[in-house]
Formats: structure tokens, sequence, C-alpha cells
């Protein structure tokens, strides 16, 4: 398997793909869901999902 380059690795997280996020749920064991995200190179990693959503608010309690 060939490793990308970070050039690579920055147009790939550029385009246009669904995610899948894990995240630890203590009450229902992981949460593993599709999600969309935003980055520009060179730039964050933005998630897009609604605050209120299981998923926004595990995101909130592990990255607050």
């Amino acid at each position: 398997m060939t490793a990308m380059t970070e050039t690579e690795k920055q147009e790939y997280l550029a385009d246009l793909h669904v995610g899948v996020l894990s995240l630890n749920d203590n009450s229902n064991g992981p949460l593993t869901a599709p999600i969309w995200y935003d980055y520009e190179p060179g730039g964050e990693l933005w998630f897009i999902t609604g605050p209120n959503s299981l998923k926004g608010k595990l995101l909130e309690v592990e990255f607050g």
C-alpha cells in the first residue's frame, strides 16, 4: 500500500466525502454514524450535525 503525501491527504479531505464517526456513548456502547464534514487544505475539520442530535451531544461531551 502506498502512503499518501501530505498534499494528497489535504486534497482528499477537501473533496466531497461522507465520513464515519464513532463516539463513546456510555449508556449504549459506541455510536457509529455517517457524518458530513467540511475541510479546506491547511484548515480545521468541521463536523456538520445538529447540536441537539445524539452525535452533536456526544461531540460536545468529548471535545467541549
